[in-house]
């Protein structure tokens, strides 16, 4: 079965690599510490230079690597061909640069002023981007950032050597916009601030049958998820969660809603 396409998914990589540091050499550049310098060497470069040569344009290990990382993370989650779809970059692209990146979101309408979890966050000017990072939550007054080539001080870090996690003010002055990958579905799951994700696929451990609703109102009950049953989740509103599930009786699957306090997150 093909893996959904959402941003909570490739946020889950990405928050597996904060605190990992560049390197000043080839040297251990898959271990998340050892050997950190200031060259601009890292794992995600190396992969797209070794593993996925048809992505860039280019080698790209020793070079900026701030944009190479948040395509690592499409790659990982979900593969080389999704991920080009997905960021709407060419074969061979020049997506590694985030003018380029930018300019590829701009051309197919996916560019946009206000953030919605899982974009990508672009500092700068229009058309002289210099920064760039996934929005894993945003607030009232805030939207919330896993960033590569940056550090843990405030304010945007071009070329830190580190990935982290970081917050601007949605006015923030350097804020250009944001880029929005194609998911397949565009969830609300965020990372929440120990580190954990407020959402990810559920499991019914009850022991019993739980009822599958319409809409996270439990308007209309339409359906149910049998103890032991694992399913995507898509959206999480509240206690309420949005999975798409198995139906035992004929083997199709349908989406609808469940109460998430009855079950668990695996």
């Amino acid at each position: 079965m093909a893996v959904l396409k959402t941003p909570a998914a490739v946020l889950k990589i990405a928050e597996t690599e904060v605190g990992y540091l560049e390197k000043k050499s080839n040297a251990s550049l898959y271990d998340k510490t050892a050997n950190a310098g200031t060259n601009n060497y890292t794992k995600y470069a190396n992969d797209f230079d070794t593993k996925y040569q048809s992505f860039y344009n280019g080698k790209k290990n020793g070079f900026a690597w701030c944009d190479v990382f948040v395509d690592w993370c499409f790659v990982t989650a979900f593969g080389e061909t999704a991920a080009r779809t997905m960021l709407y970059q060419p074969t061979k692209s020049a997506g590694a640069g985030c003018p380029y990146s930018a300019y590829y979101y701009r051309a197919n309408g996916a560019f946009y002023s206000t953030p919605k979890v899982g974009d990508q966050i672009f500092f700068g000017t229009k058309g002289k981007e210099t920064h760039t990072g996934l929005v894993y939550k945003v607030d009232a007054s805030k939207v919330y950032t896993i960033e590569g080539n940056t550090s843990s001080a405030s304010g945007v870090v071009a070329n830190g050597g580190a990935v982290a996690k970081k917050s601007y003010a949605l006015n923030y002055k350097s804020i250009v916009g944001y880029g929005r990958p194609k998911y397949d579905v565009a969830g609300t799951a965020a990372l929440n601030e120990t580190g954990g994700y407020e959402m990810k696929d559920f499991k019914n451990s009850s022991g019993k049958t739980l009822p599958v609703y319409a809409d996270n109102k439990k308007a209309m009950k339409v359906g149910e998820v049998y103890a032991g049953t694992t399913c995507y989740a898509l959206d999480q509103q509240g206690n309420m969660v949005c999975i798409r599930y198995k139906v035992n009786s004929t083997g199709a699957y349908k989406v609808g809603w469940v109460d998430y306090s009855k079950g668990v997150q695996v």
